[in-house]
């Protein structure tokens, strides 16, 4: 029943093929119509089949002439109207003078069968790539052109399969969607080695999809994924202290030591993958410290560049990268004026400082008492002694630290540092 109405609604459908040929095709079967200039025709029309009573319809003016061959006969009509046959060239001659030329094609008679999918890999590329064997049999469609040739009509088969692709974040599936236009059987092709367990699937083609055919799809044995990619991460945990300068850099792996750097080697889902982190100095790349999970949490204690390099390796294949990280050489900066009026800014005396070891500040009043004592450079007076406001004027600091780095005596920087500062309220 379904059928049936499909076939009196497509009895209605009148479709011009090009702007140039006034031909409309009467059927009650599904068809589509190719046009191009590679075709060299005004027309290829394509029917799911040909049934009785399909007709080509000439709508244009001046005197017509079909010429066209059913195998060893040769047929020639004056009428509008011809009948469609399958796998037939037909040309029309307008007032004596060939004009057009259309080839009907009955897709029923070129069918495709599928056996299976081999999954091929060779030892030396199969981290990258792996060579598919589409066992199938899809029987040729030839044409004859507007020349007289005989002619291939390619037919393009889709092949798929899932893989995992990065998104700057996160892993996550993603379909690898490859077309092959094939003129012989079986298919052979190369695709990117999947980064996650998949089956590849191969159906088709682009015309029985245009004819609303459905597609049988040939579905490959679950393959086990071998490649492993990794997109390495470095992030700096950051402290809090305002005053600490060089806290992080949003572009490169760089900050205020102590740099504390949360890694993440972000390797492709795969089972029994073994980690291998070698973080070292540059200037001293034999000493090194090795770690063998996904996340290491690594403290930059000292001045320097570093190198960070990871290795994943699977049963099969591996993946090895590596990250820069620079941990900023030492600074102190010493306010010479505050206000601790409440308002928000600059209340508190605080150094500006990063990559120190070791910290030390004393603050006097002009009477040699000490007011404020701290050994944490993150931290700062708030211009009260014992709870309460201390009086406006000059107070006296003495700062005693050491950074991350070394002098030119390869001895660590040494920071003796005294002067006033203003306490305005």
């Amino acid at each position: 029943m379904k059928r049936l109405l499909t076939a009196v609604l497509l009895l209605t459908i009148c479709l011009h093929i090009t702007a140039q040929a006034p031909i409309t095709v009467y059927t009650p079967d599904h068809y589509t119509i190719l046009t191009g200039t590679q075709y060299r025709l005004d027309g290829l029309i394509v029917f799911d089949r040909i049934s009785a009573g399909a007709q080509l319809n000439y709508t244009g003016t001046g005197n017509i002439q079909w010429s066209y061959s059913v195998g060893s006969d040769t047929y020639t009509s004056t009428l509008p109207s011809v009948d469609a046959y399958p796998n037939t060239l037909y040309t029309i001659k307008i007032n004596g003078t060939p004009r057009y030329h259309v080839y009907t094609i009955d897709y029923s008679e070129f069918p495709s069968t599928y056996q299976a999918i081999n999954i091929i890999e060779d030892p030396q590329t199969v981290c990258e790539s792996l060579n598919l064997e589409i066992l199938c049999d899809i029987t040729p469609i030839y044409y004859i052109d507007s020349l007289g040739q005989r002619t291939f009509l390619p037919r393009s088969f889709t092949l798929q399969y899932t893989t995992s692709a990065w998104d700057g974040t996160s892993w996550n599936d993603s379909l690898a969607i490859t077309t092959l236009t094939p003129s012989s059987s079986p298919i052979t092709t190369t695709v990117a080695a999947p980064l996650k367990n998949t089956n590849f699937e191969f159906f088709g083609d682009d015309i029985s999809e245009q004819l609303g055919i459905p597609a049988d799809t040939l579905v490959s044995d679950l393959y086990i994924a071998k490649a492993v990619k990794i997109h390495p991460k470095g992030e700096v945990i950051e402290r809090n202290a305002k005053n600490e300068k060089d806290r992080t850099t949003q572009n490169s792996i760089a900050g205020s030591s102590p740099l504390v750097v949360q890694f993440t080697a972000n390797a492709s889902p795969a089972d029994n993958l073994y980690y291998e982190w070698i973080i070292y100095k540059t200037t001293n790349p034999e000493l090194y410290q090795r770690y063998s999970e996904p996340e290491v949490n690594y403290t930059f204690k000292e001045s320097g560049d570093y190198i960070a390099r990871i290795r994943v390796n699977g049963e099969f294949c591996s993946a090895s990268d590596s990250l820069n990280i620079k941990a900023h050489d030492s600074f102190i900066d010493v306010p010479n004026v505050f206000t601790p009026n409440g308002d928000g800014i600059n209340d508190e005396f605080r150094v500006a400082y990063k990559s120190l070891k070791s910290f030390d500040i004393w603050i006097y009043n002009r009477w040699g008492r000490l007011v404020y004592h701290s050994t944490d450079p993150g931290a700062g007076w708030d211009g009260t002694i014992n709870g309460r406001p201390a009086a406006a004027g000059t107070y006296y600091y003495i700062i005693n630290a050491y950074g991350s780095d070394y002098d030119n005596k390869n001895k660590p920087m040494h920071y003796r540092l005294s002067g006033d500062c203003n306490l305005l309220r």
